[in-house]
């Protein structure tokens, strides 16, 4: 069994925010993944390590050949769908889509900070 056979892995640590937050946006969409606690295998610190340019920073997310570190959600999402499709097995695309949709606020995590940039500028003028 390789390192990554289930999709998506993801390496955190106890009372990380940030790996908090990223694998309860999973959870909630329902994107099945392997969670490897760094701090209790210390093989897995040394292979995240190793994928991630030398550095212990969390979260650090492995799909296929593609690593991410402070992915978010939709990142993730994307690279399963890319590099792993067979873990979405039984998880239709408007299955994910409804659940990502019922999230508050589930579009800026996984949109770039710039997508905002993208959007319509007013019609009107804001007075001076």
């Amino acid at each position: 069994m390789s390192w990554n056979d289930t999709g998506a892995t993801v390496y955190w640590r106890p009372g990380c925010p940030y790996c908090s937050r990223l694998l309860g946006d999973l959870d909630r969409i329902g994107l099945p993944v392997r969670k490897v606690n760094i701090w209790e295998d210390p093989q897995a610190a040394a292979h995240m390590r190793a994928v991630a340019g030398g550095n212990e920073t969390v979260p650090t997310v492995v799909v296929g050949d593609t690593a991410m570190v402070n992915p978010r959600a939709g990142a993730v999402l994307n690279a399963v769908r890319a590099h792993a499709p067979d873990s979405l097995a039984g998880l239709g695309r408007e299955d994910l889509a409804a659940r990502a949709a019922g999230m508050p606020g589930w579009a800026s995590r996984c949109s770039p900070p710039w997508a905002g940039s993208l959007l319509p500028w007013p019609t009107r003028r804001p007075p001076i």
